[in-house]
């Protein structure tokens, strides 16, 4: 994690400090909700811990020196396929030729669910604006929190974006979520399997990369970069 990257991290990190001191966990925004187990803390926590959180539960690897982490997402649950590619194109300010008809847009669920829409290629993605008026109550039917765009740039590699207005998320930069969903979704098609790269967040000036290890039976790894941002001592009472 850099400076801009995941608070989900950095409060998973604060953990250790919270349970020993007995205090209640701070009211952050979009922060997981007890029980949440922290990834590592100057080895008193070790890694691979377990982590809980709304987009659903999540073993854990952190490997701080090496500036490394990822995660193993399990359980991934495929809504029915849709086949309204004009309402879905136009709530992205796309033409319905823009989908990429060889994989049909369908939600993705590990807890938490977003749409997810195959684009013929990269330019859809980055042309794509979402119009709220559009998007909005097709997400809300959906029961999805967001709509998670991609396409294919490579063998291996594809470029995302991630709209979610009607929770306050204009655009997000890196989507670890929905990216395991991703690999779930592009495993049970068979349109991928073993490592892909997911580059995402240029449109918003924070480019970023996540790295999935597709597996057999569903099973998806995803992979990003961590580092410290700050240290401190604190004083607990006895």
């Amino acid at each position: 994690m850099d400076s801009k990257g995941n608070p989900v991290v950095s409060y998973l990190l604060f953990q250790p400090v919270l349970k020993e001191g007995q205090i209640a966990p701070p009211a952050l925004v979009g922060a997981p909700q007890p029980p949440a187990v922290v990834l590592a803390s100057e080895s008193r926590i070790t890694s691979p811990a377990t982590q809980v959180v709304p987009a659903g539960e999540f073993r854990v690897e952190a490997n701080v020196e090496a500036g490394r982490a990822r995660l193993l997402v399990e359980g991934v649950e495929l809504g029915p396929e849709l086949h309204d590619d004009d309402r879905i194109a136009r709530s992205i300010g796309l033409d319905a030729g823009d989908v990429d008809g060889s994989l049909r847009p369908r939600t993705v669920s590990t807890g938490n669910a977003h749409l997810i829409v195959a684009l013929r290629d990269a330019d859809a993605v980055v042309r794509s604006a979402p119009d709220n008026t559009t998007l909005v109550p097709l997400l809300r039917e959906l029961d999805a929190g967001g709509i998670y765009l991609f396409a294919w740039t490579g063998k291996a590699e594809v470029k995302a974006r991630m709209f979610a207005p009607d929770i306050g998320v204009m655009e997000d930069p890196a989507t670890g979520s929905a990216a395991g969903q991703l690999g779930g979704y592009l495993g049970h098609a068979g349109a991928a399997a073993g490592r892909l790269l997911i580059r995402q967040g240029t449109e918003v000036g924070r480019p970023s990369e996540l790295h999935l290890e597709i597996l057999p039976g569903g099973q998806v790894w995803v992979e990003g970069g961590v580092a410290v941002v700050g240290r401190g001592t604190f004083e607990l009472p006895d």
